[in-house]
C-alpha cells in the first residue's frame, strides 16, 4: 500500500510506501513526519494538493485487490512564510516614531 502526494494534475507526485518491507497480512501502524516542500511537492496553480491511496505493486492479477486501507489518519501542518500585515507595519512605525520623539524630548529637557 502507498500514499502519493502531488499537485492537482497528478503529474508531479511522490509515492510513499510506509510498509514496503511489510509483506504480511494483518494490521500495522506507522508514524513520522516529512517536509514535502523540500522534495519539491507543492499545491498546483489551483491551490490543491492531490493525495491518493493505492496499491504499490500488483503481483496477482489486475483488478484484484491485494491490500486494503481499512482506517487511519493523516495530519497536515500547513505553514506559510510569515508576511506582516500592513496594519502591523504601521504600528511598528508609529512605535518607533514615539520612541524617537521621547528621546528628542529627553535631550532637550
Amino acid at each position: 500500500m502507498q500514499v502519493s502526494f502531488g499537485n492537482s494534475s497528478g503529474l508531479n507526485a511522490i509515492n510513499f510506501a510506509p510498509g514496503a518491507a511489510d509483506s504480511f497480512s494483518g494490521s500495522a501502524s506507522y508514524a513520522g513526519s516529512l517536509d514535502l516542500t523540500s522534495l519539491g511537492v507543492a499545491a498546483g496553480a489551483d491551490g490543491k494538493l492531490r493525495i491518493e491511496f493505492s496499491e504499490g505493486y500488483k503481483d496477482f492479477a489486475n483488478g484484484v485487490a491485494e491490500g486494503q486501507w481499512v482506517n487511519g489518519s493523516l495530519t497536515f501542518d500547513v505553514t506559510a512564510a510569515a508576511v506582516p500585515e500592513p496594519g502591523s507595519a504601521v504600528l511598528v512605525l508609529l512605535g518607533l516614531g514615539a520612541v524617537g520623539l521621547q528621546a528628542r524630548r529627553i535631550r532637550r529637557g
